[in-house]
């Protein structure tokens, strides 16, 4: 019994001197000290040169932790002097016990303050980054029958059973990007992001600010992203719920200079499904309000997309400006001032068909298809009916006469050379064109016409509309027209009918007291 005690005595000295010789190890252990042993294996294994001028901190229970101070990775050769990567402050926990016992890597938030990222490619395509990510030559293959390491006979799944991240806080970065290729330079000064907690299958509240500077185009980018994400690596499914994004553009870039648009939708990824959709979505952009769906199938390698987009009452002359549009003077100042869209649509890399596109504007309704396929070499079909159009209230307001008083002579124009038009030529050589256009009543010039319907077809730079048929004022119009541009110089070509038209009543709308 004596001999039970003293053996239960020594192992408790034993684990009191384990304790305390641990605790006075930790007590100290400077990690500083090994601050040149670290930077050189960094050197050994990257060729990189790695700068630890700040403090470093360990902690080891509940979590094993690290904390940095200001430190900087060296770029490429080739790349300058400035650091690939520097910091003010790195921050890393790991609890301990679970590590341990339950093969659970458990991380607490990961800082990084002040992080800064120098990313350049030069002109012969290689990046500085490419260094640190080119893969060492694997070892030759084992003689057939020979024993396999265990590493190689495991299934290549991760060692640990949970993977779990508190969260993720990036304040301040700054990101410098020069393509010496392109010779274009990006900006992004500053980038914050937070998040809550990751894991598999944990909406994680994710906050993201950023503000981008392009050069060629001049491009400035302010936004702000505030979402719910779901991570499923197992799954390779990726879900943002209540995604909304606000984004203010300014630019050389931008149609009309500047624009501020919003999205507020639901997205989702689904790798091993390859299938992605925003369901349902609110854009805001120069001041319409855009309401739909689009899901995509062949999702990454060949996407499909499917949806359909809905348009509430907007102001066109208000867009159209917003775009840098100025529009001349109208015989109606209403005109251009009410319009709706809505359309379903498949769109793929080379194709996009819309089967149903309604459009209103002013007093005009338009409904039909449009599909165009083979961007390089487009090949347009469209079929568009317009039920009226008033085309006077489009045109330039009537010169008002003077009470009592002759007009001006007119002063003599000067010679001048004809006016050019600068047609798109090499487009118009591409394309291949084949469509319908009908329209139930227009009137211009104060003429009426009715039951129009123009056949276009187009192909290797010879564009026709023939026929080009209307009832008007008892009889009817019949005529065609070609733009060939074939050769060097465009060639316009065109005639007309007329058959049983009352032409006393048509003059007497067209001219009215003019005359």
């Amino acid at each position: 019994m004596k001999a039970l005690k003293r053996v239960v005595l020594a192992l408790v000295i034993l684990l009191l001197l384990a304790i305390g010789a641990a605790a006075w190890f930790i007590s100290t252990f400077d990690p500083n000290r090994y601050r040149g042993d670290i930077e050189a294996a960094v050197k050994d294994a990257t060729g990189r040169t790695l700068s630890l001028k700040g403090d470093i901190q360990l902690s080891y229970y509940p979590w094993l932790g690290l904390k940095l101070g200001a430190t900087s990775l060296s770029n490429a050769p080739g790349f300058g002097a400035e650091p690939f990567a520097s910091a003010k402050a790195i921050e890393l926990h790991v609890a301990l016990l679970p590590l341990i016992f339950q093969r659970s890597l458990q991380l607490s938030t990961l800082g990084l303050d002040g992080l800064t990222l120098n990313l350049a490619r030069n002109r012969q395509g290689v990046t500085n980054w490419d260094d640190l990510t080119k893969q060492k030559q694997a070892p030759a293959a084992p003689a057939k029958g020979a024993a396999q390491p265990a590493a190689a006979q495991g299934s290549g799944e991760s060692p640990f059973r949970h993977i779990t991240i508190e969260g993720v806080q990036i304040k301040d970065a700054v990101v410098h990007w020069h393509d010496a290729q392109t010779g274009t330079s990006l900006v992004v000064d500053p980038f914050n992001l937070q998040t809550g907690a990751i894991a598999e299958g944990v909406a994680s509240p994710v906050q993201l600010s950023a503000h981008v500077k392009l050069d060629k185009p001049r491009l400035d980018i302010k936004a702000n992203l505030t979402t719910r994400l779901t991570v499923g690596l197992d799954n390779k499914r990726f879900q943002a719920d209540h995604l909304k994004l606000g984004v203010t553009a300014t630019g050389d870039a931008v149609p009309g200079g500047e624009v501020d648009a919003s999205l507020d939708t639901n997205a989702l990824v689904d790798l091993d499904g390859n299938v992605a959709s925003l369901k349902p979505l609110e854009l805001q952009v120069y001041g319409v309000d855009i309401k739909g769906s689009a899901a995509a199938t062949g999702v990454p390698d060949k996407p499909v997309v499917k949806g359909r987009l809905d348009a509430g009452t907007f102001n066109p002359q208000v867009v159209l400006q917003a775009l840098g549009i100025q529009l001349p003077k109208m015989a109606d100042s209403g005109s251009l001032t009410n319009g709706q869209f809505g359309f379903s649509f498949t769109a793929s890399q080379q194709a996009v068909n819309v089967p149903d596109l309604k459009l209103q504007l002013d007093d005009s309704n338009v409904a039909g298809s449009v599909s165009v396929a083979n961007f390089d070499r487009p090949n347009v079909n469209f079929n568009l009916a317009v039920d009226q159009l008033d085309a006077d209230n489009y045109l330039p307001p009537p010169e008002k006469k003077s009470a009592g008083k002759p007009a001006p002579a007119a002063a003599k124009p000067a010679a001048a050379a004809d006016d050019r038009i600068d047609l798109p030529t090499d487009l118009l050589r591409r394309l291949t064109l084949n469509g319908q256009l009908t329209l139930g009543q227009l009137q211009i010039e104060n003429m009426q016409l009715s039951k129009l319907k123009a056949v276009v077809s187009g192909a290797n730079g010879l564009v026709a509309i023939k026929p080009l048929t209307a009832a008007l004022y008892g009889g009817g119009l019949n005529a065609n027209a070609a733009l060939d541009v074939r050769q060097a110089t465009p060639v316009w070509r065109g005639g007309f009918n007329l058959q049983n038209v009352k032409l006393g009543d048509l003059l007497q709308d067209y001219a009215g007291d003019r005359y």
